[in-house]
């Protein structure tokens, strides 16, 4: 999708993540927010975590924070958080977080409002889920307060976290609604939000769409 060339062209003043992972891609914005002049505001249910491999072949969860003047990282849940911002108070959103009709309907009903005007939403694994839908997807369950459980290396048990009706936050989770779904995960651009604009598109890394914010005629 080739992110920086969009950036470079939107010029936005404040950035959303919603949903980080590891802050793979939070790193790679850090690297160039103070370059082109913007603040980054990131909602994702954990804490960056990456697994280090002990000589006993024991997994161990090592965690760290990202610092930086311009970035906010908050611990939280996507659909959760964005009634909370403010209208129009975002230029450019990347969202990567769970793949399903469900979630990506109630945050892009959220950032019809949340995004300024013109504002920019870039969508990831549009090609991945083309035709389904993914439920309680890594960054759920993967959370700070559960990964005390993993013990002796293995992750069956924080696995099965996926099978459950409340996220490891406690925040209600229609499992069973979403698994029976029958509109898939990209439908739900179509449906919420059919006034906005493409302006890219990408069939690469698991696809990707980059749609403007336009106001409703």
């Amino acid at each position: 999708m080739h992110i920086r060339s969009l950036l470079e062209e939107e010029r936005p003043s404040r950035l959303l993540e919603l949903g980080a992972a590891n802050g793979e891609n939070t790193q790679k914005l850090l690297s160039v927010c103070e370059e082109m002049d913007f603040d980054i505001l990131v909602v994702s249910p954990e804490v960056p975590t990456h697994w280090r491999m002990e000589e006993s072949g024991k997994l161990v969860p090592e965690r760290f924070r990202l610092n930086h003047a311009r970035l906010e990282w908050v611990y939280g849940i996507s659909y959760i958080e964005l009634p909370r911002m403010g209208s129009g108070s975002i230029d450019f959103c990347i969202v990567d977080t769970d793949h399903n009709y469900w979630t990506l309907q109630r945050e892009l009903s959220e950032l019809d409002r949340v995004m300024r005007d013109g504002g920019v939403v870039v969508i990831h694994d549009t090609v991945s889920f083309a035709n389904h839908n993914g439920f309680m997807e890594l960054g759920y369950y993967k959370t700070i307060d559960k990964l005390e459980i993993v013990e002796g290396g293995s992750t069956d048990a924080f696995f099965t976290i996926a099978q459950t009706n409340v996220t490891p936050m406690g925040i209600d989770y229609p499992f069973e609604a979403i698994k029976e779904e029958g509109r898939p995960f990209p439908q739900a651009i179509v449906d919420t939000v059919p006034h906005w604009e493409v302006i890219r598109e990408s069939m690469e890394s698991g696809g990707a769409v980059a749609l403007r914010k336009k106001v409703r005629e």
